[in-house]
């Protein structure tokens, strides 16, 4: 900060951090007669007491004052907020470690391979196995069961709920939003 003179007199005070942030990295404050520069959380002030780096592995916060202490393998270090649990599909203390969710637990049913893909798994279906959900593959006959199965328990519903009300007209279509029973 610098201030101007007229005479032998200061009149008014200069703020360098209008001035291209007074060369400050990150933010920069004025104060009577100079300014200081400072550095978000995460990093901190270089040598030339402007510019910030971010903090060595292991420290975190304010000027990097404070240490890492992640004794779970599923956390890491964040310069900002500390330890932090890795994403899911990772681990380490940097979280760039895949894990290989077929080697540690292959989730795919009997009917497919687990894949290991970044940060999760695909499980490929065995030929003649088309896809059920993200970890079961199922044949044509299970789904014909399914079906099947599905229909008859809309039919078994639909003829309970008209032996309990009979005066429902359950054989018209429209009646429950069910299909018709075969006659």
């Amino acid at each position: 900060m610098l201030l101007q003179y007229s005479a032998k007199y200061c009149i008014t005070d200069v703020n360098e951090c209008t001035d291209h942030n007074g060369g400050c990295s990150d933010t920069c404050t004025d104060n009577v007669g100079g300014f200081n520069c400072s550095c978000n959380d995460g990093f901190k002030l270089m040598k030339d007491k402007k510019g910030c780096k971010a903090c060595p592995t292991g420290t975190w916060g304010k000027d990097c004052l404070r240490d890492c202490n992640c004794r779970d393998s599923d956390t890491a270090c964040n310069e900002t907020t500390g330890c932090a649990e890795c994403p899911g599909g990772f681990t380490g203390g940097d979280c760039h470690e895949d894990i290989d969710e077929c080697t540690v637990n292959d989730p795919c049913d009997g009917h497919s391979t687990c894949s290991n893909t970044i940060g999760t798994f695909k499980c490929v279906c065995h030929a003649g196995y088309t896809q059920y959900n993200a970890t079961v593959c199922q044949g044509k006959q299970h789904v014909i069961t399914t079906l099947y199965n599905s229909y008859v328990m809309d039919a078994t519903l639909v003829l309970f709920v008209c032996v309990l009300c009979p005066r429902l007209d359950c054989f018209n279509s429209n009646a429950l939003n069910r299909p018709r029973l075969p006659s």
